[in-house]
């Protein structure tokens, strides 16, 4: 099959996507303790467990101190406030494994299981 790339390019061009449109959301948001997080970096530091990447080597000083903190046990299964040991409950991800380990909203995976995937897809 032929494709007729002038088409495609012209079909391109006079595409137009619109988006930013404000809308009105609902719902529960859990709050999060500063100080817990704080801890995390402090016990676990500052490099994601998953793949190794450190937002600091990668970006100097923008990246310094910066990392996402994990629950291992997702806040939405708990539906209650409760106490969070920063050593057993926590760990620091990248952005990018962070949002992998929660692709799946219902069933998100563990660090074992992303840590695999990566690992088999870094080979």
């Amino acid at each position: 099959m032929k494709t007729n790339i002038l088409n495609l390019d012209n079909e391109l061009e006079n595409t137009e996507y619109v988006e930013g449109k404000p809308y009105v959301q609902y719902g529960i948001k859990y709050e999060r303790n500063q100080a817990l997080r704080n801890e995390a970096i402090k016990l676990h530091g500052t490099t994601c467990k998953v793949c190794g990447f450190d937002f600091k080597a990668k970006y100097g000083d923008l990246g310094e101190g910066f990392i996402e903190i994990h629950h291992l046990k997702p806040m939405f299964s708990i539906k209650k406030e409760v106490t969070v040991d920063p050593l057993k409950d926590l760990v620091p991800l990248c952005s990018n494994c962070h949002k992998m380990i929660h692709r799946n909203a219902k069933q998100p995976l563990t660090i074992k299981e992303l840590t695999k995937i990566v690992n088999h897809n870094s080979k």
